[in-house]
């Protein structure tokens, strides 16, 4: 069924919104996350056939008539064995991916959930999700985005952001427009570009204080929050900056 909704993803043009979301506590901790919202496919003539095909398809009784589904899977568990050091398995401990797909409410979302003990945790966490690949022969590796892999692009293994005292600073690294690059190739970038045109990708900062200052384009500050949104293109062609810092009490 992912496979089936990343297929789907690449081909309905404008039917994905991404939500980044930073929270931030006092002790430095927090969490990094990602939410992928593709609600327009559920409404979309070639998700509800494609759906009606895999329930034709499927074994009598392994598919609802009306699919209902809220799925939380452990990256941990997705790792065939050997992938993953000791380290690796510790950071990755309650990283996960929820799924939530409602035909009757038309709602589809993918979500990934990394918490962190500090923040300089997250580029360790994207590299050990990057790990996780599909074995040879596995039916995933012939997936849209390379099985469930490919989902480590979406946490860059380079460090983003930097933490001193009460100011919180998102280093300039071309990490939104390599994870695009990752995820659909070199290749069909243009493609891309054409289908997911009017898509956004929205970041939105929460900190354990009242934000005095923030020095990111396009930013908009409402009392503990930032929010900065960029449009698909922008990023797909490398022109959004994420760069900037947020100075809090």
């Amino acid at each position: 069924m992912f496979l089936l909704v990343c297929t789907c993803s690449l081909f309905l043009t404008g039917c994905i919104n991404i939500l980044e979301e930073v929270f931030l506590n006092r002790d430095g901790s927090g969490k990094y996350t990602i939410t992928m919202d593709m609600s327009e496919m559920m409404s979309n003539p070639m998700m509800k056939g494609a759906l009606q095909e895999a329930a034709e398809d499927a074994p009598e009784g392994t598919l609802p008539e009306k699919l209902e589904k809220d799925t939380v899977m452990y990256f941990t568990s997705m790792a065939k064995p050997g992938q993953l050091t000791a380290e690796d398995a510790r950071l990755l401990k309650d990283v996960v991916m929820k799924m939530k797909m409602s035909e009757s409410k038309n709602e589809m979302f993918i979500t990934i959930d990394m918490p962190f003990k500090q923040i300089d945790d997250l580029a360790k966490i994207g590299a050990a999700m990057q790990k996780i690949q599909p074995e040879e022969g596995d039916e995933a590796a012939g997936g849209p985005l390379g099985g469930m892999g490919a989902m480590g692009s979406m946490a860059s293994s380079e460090k983003q952001f930097e933490l001193n005292k009460k100011t919180l600073v998102r280093l300039p690294v071309a990490t939104q427009a390599q994870m695009m690059k990752e995820m659909f190739g070199e290749e069909q970038m243009e493609m891309a570009k054409m289908l997911f045109g009017s898509a956004t990708h929205k970041t939105v900062y929460h900190l354990p204080g009242k934000v005095k200052k923030a020095k990111i384009a396009g930013a908009v500050v409402d009392g503990n929050t930032v929010t900065v949104s960029n449009g698909f293109i922008d990023i797909l062609e490398g022109k959004a900056k994420f760069d900037g810092e947020i100075k809090f009490k």
